[in-house]
Protein backbone atom coordinates (compact mmCIF):
# COMPACT_ATOMS: atom_id res chain seq x y z
CA UNK A 1 0.00 0.00 0.00
CA UNK A 2 1.05 3.41 -0.80
CA UNK A 3 1.35 6.92 0.94
CA UNK A 4 -1.79 8.94 0.40
CA UNK A 5 -1.03 12.30 -2.37
CA UNK A 6 -1.68 15.21 -0.57
CA UNK A 7 -4.51 15.70 -2.58
CA UNK A 8 -5.88 12.48 -1.85
CA UNK A 9 -5.59 13.47 2.15
CA UNK A 10 -8.00 16.68 1.23
CA UNK A 11 -10.27 14.33 -0.47
CA UNK A 12 -10.44 11.61 2.87
CA UNK A 13 -11.03 14.48 5.06
CA UNK A 14 -13.64 16.68 2.65
CA UNK A 15 -15.45 13.63 2.49
CA UNK A 16 -15.34 13.15 6.40
CA UNK A 17 -16.40 16.52 7.53
CA UNK A 18 -19.02 16.18 4.48
CA UNK A 19 -18.73 19.39 3.38
CA UNK A 20 -15.95 21.83 2.24
CA UNK A 21 -12.49 22.41 4.32
CA UNK A 22 -12.00 25.67 5.20
CA UNK A 23 -8.41 27.05 4.90
CA UNK A 24 -7.72 26.50 7.88
CA UNK A 25 -8.32 22.97 7.72
CA UNK A 26 -5.95 22.67 4.58
CA UNK A 27 -3.28 24.31 6.33
CA UNK A 28 -3.68 21.97 9.36
CA UNK A 29 -3.86 18.93 6.92
CA UNK A 30 -1.24 20.31 5.02
CA UNK A 31 1.43 20.63 7.97
CA UNK A 32 0.42 17.22 9.25
CA UNK A 33 0.74 15.68 6.12
CA UNK A 34 4.54 17.39 6.20
CA UNK A 35 5.74 16.52 9.43
CA UNK A 36 4.28 12.47 9.12
CA UNK A 37 3.80 11.76 5.28
CA UNK A 38 0.35 10.33 4.62
CA UNK A 39 0.90 6.60 5.77
CA UNK A 40 -3.09 6.01 5.66
CA UNK A 41 -2.50 4.17 9.44
CA UNK A 42 -1.64 7.71 10.44
CA UNK A 43 -5.24 8.22 10.12
CA UNK A 44 -6.20 6.52 12.95
CA UNK A 45 -4.12 8.81 15.78
CA UNK A 46 -4.65 11.76 17.12
CA UNK A 47 -1.76 12.65 19.39
CA UNK A 48 2.08 13.64 18.12
CA UNK A 49 3.48 10.79 19.80
CA UNK A 50 1.34 8.32 18.88
CA UNK A 51 2.07 8.76 15.41
CA UNK A 52 6.18 9.15 15.94
CA UNK A 53 5.69 5.17 17.40
CA UNK A 54 3.67 4.28 14.24
CA UNK A 55 5.91 5.86 12.31
CA UNK A 56 9.35 4.23 14.21
CA UNK A 57 7.33 0.99 13.80
CA UNK A 58 7.07 0.99 10.14
CA UNK A 59 10.85 2.22 9.76
CA UNK A 60 12.09 -0.51 12.15
CA UNK A 61 9.60 -2.89 10.75
CA UNK A 62 10.56 -2.53 6.94
CA UNK A 63 13.92 -0.80 6.93
CA UNK A 64 15.39 -2.43 9.65
CA UNK A 65 14.31 -6.00 9.94
CA UNK A 66 13.52 -7.00 6.66
CA UNK A 67 16.30 -5.58 4.78
CA UNK A 68 18.33 -6.86 7.58
CA UNK A 69 17.18 -10.70 7.16
CA UNK A 70 17.01 -10.10 3.36
CA UNK A 71 20.70 -8.95 2.39
CA UNK A 72 21.85 -10.30 5.42
CA UNK A 73 23.79 -7.74 6.94
CA UNK A 74 25.89 -8.02 9.50
CA UNK A 75 26.98 -4.67 11.30
CA UNK A 76 23.23 -3.52 12.06
CA UNK A 77 24.82 -0.34 14.34
CA UNK A 78 26.81 0.74 11.11
CA UNK A 79 23.28 0.09 8.64
CA UNK A 80 21.50 2.37 11.14
CA UNK A 81 23.91 5.01 11.23
CA UNK A 82 24.36 4.84 6.94
CA UNK A 83 20.07 5.29 7.11
CA UNK A 84 20.48 8.42 9.83
CA UNK A 85 22.54 10.18 7.25
CA UNK A 86 20.71 9.44 4.49
CA UNK A 87 17.43 10.44 6.20
CA UNK A 88 18.99 13.76 7.86
CA UNK A 89 20.76 14.65 4.32
CA UNK A 90 17.55 14.15 2.55
CA UNK A 91 17.47 16.33 -0.75
CA UNK A 92 21.61 16.78 -0.44
CA UNK A 93 24.23 15.57 -2.72
CA UNK A 94 26.36 13.59 -0.38
CA UNK A 95 29.27 10.96 -1.70
CA UNK A 96 30.33 8.24 -0.06
CA UNK A 97 33.89 10.23 1.10
CA UNK A 98 31.30 12.30 2.69
CA UNK A 99 29.49 9.76 4.66
CA UNK A 100 32.88 8.21 5.45
CA UNK A 101 33.51 11.53 6.88
CA UNK A 102 30.54 12.22 9.15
Amino acid sequence: MYPFSYMELLTYFSDKKKSALTHDDEIKIFNNYLNYGGFPGLLAYDYPDEKITYLTDIYNSIMLKDVIDIEKISSVILFERLMEFIVCNIGKIFSANSIAIS
